[in-house]
């Protein structure tokens, strides 16, 4: 069985090429000219709609409080999901979530990696 240390530097060495790979086909786009053309005006579009949503934001300030305040709720009970589901498969009980269409829902779980200063608490 393949140890933990090996799938991580195989992961690494992986994602170090990829990011490579897309940086070189980054730099091919950008010597055809009708595709540097076309990026800087979505950039200029992009701008633009920016400015345009910011402008209707700003007109209903009630509406987008209630947008915040939602977003932080959803949130919170997600990440309130999140750890409940975790307790309840850790323990091997049961799972039965259900959608409004009476679809049942199973959880995926995934493993994000960020970088820690000191592994070692030193």
């Amino acid at each position: 069985m393949i140890d933990l240390s090996t799938v991580w530097s195989r992961y690494l060495e992986n994602r170090d090429k990829l990011k490579a790979l897309k940086k070189t086909l980054t730099e091919l786009y950008m010597i055809v000219p009708e595709y540097v053309a076309l990026n800087e005006e979505k950039k200029a579009l992009s701008k633009k709609m920016k400015e345009i949503r910011k402008v209707v934001e700003s007109g209903d300030p009630d509406l987008m409080a209630q947008i915040e305040d939602l977003k932080i709720d959803v949130n919170s009970d997600k990440q309130m999901l999140n750890d409940m589901l975790l307790v309840k498969m850790t323990k091997g009980e049961a799972i039965d979530l259900r959608d409004q269409y009476d679809q049942p829902q199973l959880p995926l779980f995934s493993v994000k990696f960020v970088k820690v200063d000191d592994p070692h608490g030193e």
